[in-house]
């Protein structure tokens, strides 16, 4: 929780220098379908681009506006579908060296397995009903989070059915579900 603290203690520091950010002279326009089209189907911002999001706040808010609405979008489609996206412990394989877990909601599967050199590796497996609803969403992220505040993986969808990531925290992931709740969020 501490992390989660100092995080957000930066985050508000930096929404606040950015707040008070004036407009550039010469500041580039990037259009409404422009930012539609690298938050969603690609191909996703070029450095120029990114530059002049970060430079302009008019841009910014543009891409942030656009951003919320592709985000509401998704959400009433989960809504629809009656997605919760959420993980409590529900075993559904185990052995010593990898478990699988089941999500509430049937939406995705978190597999954990033990590599030879006693890392974990964490992989999030999207089931078909929720890969049609990403489909026209390449660009978006996936964030797999604990109720803790841990965040297990965090990757660009790009249309792949697996995110696969190594486990980053000291505790054993296993034991990490027995007391935790699962969310995955769209970014």
């Amino acid at each position: 929780m501490m992390a989660t603290q100092s995080n957000n203690s930066y985050h508000r520091l930096f929404s606040a220098l950015l707040h008070r950010q004036r407009e550039p002279e010469h500041s580039s326009f990037i259009s409404d379908k422009r930012l539609r089209e690298a938050l969603t189907t690609g191909p996703g911002f070029c450095e120029e681009e990114t530059r002049q999001i970060w430079r302009s706040p008019v841009v910014r808010a543009n891409y942030q506006r656009i951003k919320d609405d592709i985000l509401e979008a998704i959400e009433a489609l989960f809504t629809q579908h009656a997605f919760n996206l959420t993980l409590t412990t529900q075993t559904a394989f185990s052995s010593s060296d990898a478990r699988q877990y089941s999500s509430d909601d049937g939406s995705f599967t978190l597999d954990i397995f033990r590599l030879n050199n006693g890392d974990w590796l964490i992989s999030l497996n999207l089931s078909d009903a929720l890969l049609d609803i990403l489909q026209n969403y390449p660009q978006i992220h996936l964030q797999l989070i604990d109720d803790q505040g841990h965040e297990w993986l965090c990757q660009q969808f790009a249309n792949l059915s697996r995110l696969t990531t190594r486990w980053q925290h000291e505790m054993d992931p296993n034991e990490q579900l027995r007391t935790a709740v699962l969310y995955l969020n769209i970014l």
